[in-house]
């Protein structure tokens, strides 16, 4: 009876940080975005939503790091929140890193910044 408590929680507990990676785009490096459409969140007029970059080959040891924004979609300025970075694809393995920048930007038309903001914007419709 433990032993079927204890994997229902854990189950749960592993349910609760589940994400819904959807692919965006490829560069031209074969490096993968995605965007975790299942955790968009909207709050005062601002989305905030994680990028998923997937790389094709490591890069310094990381195979995947997640960037997290804020955005206000109608003026397109983006605030970037943080970087977590993983020694396996996919935001999966070890944290090998972490950044804070606060960095406010307008990223550029056609740009991959820019494609999967304007995809994070209009997915949260």
């Amino acid at each position: 009876m433990k032993k079927l408590l204890l994997t229902a929680l854990l189950c749960f507990c592993v349910s609760a940080y589940a994400v819904n990676w959807k692919k965006v785009i490829v560069d031209r490096s074969g490096d993968s975005y995605y965007v975790d459409v299942d955790n968009l969140k909207k709050r005062n007029g601002l989305l905030y939503y994680s990028r998923l970059e997937d790389y094709l080959e490591p890069k310094n040891g990381d195979y995947s790091f997640i960037r997290k924004f804020k955005v206000d979609c109608s003026e397109g300025k983006r605030i970037w929140l943080s970087d977590t970075f993983y020694n396996r694809p996919m935001g999966k393995g070890k944290i090998t890193g972490e950044i804070n920048p606060k960095e406010i930007s307008y990223p550029k038309p056609n740009s991959i910044g820019y494609v999967v903001m304007r995809f994070s914007c209009d997915y949260a419709k």
